[in-house]
């Protein structure tokens, strides 16, 4: 799980690596950045797996949702979209101007409906999916537009 996670996104470490180079020292705002991008982008890596399941199973591939089964992956999802909210939250006491929390509560809304949609397993149907998973990545868009904006505006 962890080298599928470093391998595919690990962005947010290597900003925190970047900025470390170039300051030689580490400063909690850049994690409280980077954190809650990370974890929406595990997300979109997550869900986007489902679609795959069946494939995945049948061929030996031991990806993310094979290897616990769709219904723990959905546990795994949420879990995952809930610990983006709350690093969002706390960004703020790390140096996140508050506004950000304007920024990101549509972000949230939506995020909270996929999870409730995943975790009552919509994901099942084929057409649902889709939306489910081009969703998905607003919330990762949206949640990287929110900390942006909140530091622009």
């Amino acid at each position: 799980m962890g080298c599928s996670f470093l391998g595919h996104s690990g962005r947010g470490f290597r900003v925190a690596v970047g900025y470390y180079l170039q300051k030689a020292r580490l400063v909690a705002l850049v994690h409280s950045v980077a954190v809650p991008v990370e974890l929406t982008v595990f997300a979109v890596i997550l869900l986007n797996e489902f679609p795959d399941y069946a494939a995945d199973l049948a061929t030996g591939k031991r990806n993310l949702v094979v290897r616990p089964g769709p219904r723990r992956a959905s546990i795994l999802y949420a879990l995952v979209s809930m610990g983006s909210w709350i690093a969002v939250l706390l960004s703020v006491c790390h140096g996140v101007p508050a506004r950000v929390l304007w920024f990101y509560l549509p972000v949230l809304v939506l995020s909270m409906a996929l999870v409730v949609m995943v975790l009552s397993d919509r994901w099942q149907d084929r057409f649902v999916l889709e939306r489910l998973c081009g969703a998905n990545l607003a919330v990762n868009l949206g949640t990287t537009a929110a900390l942006v904006l909140a530091f622009v505006v």
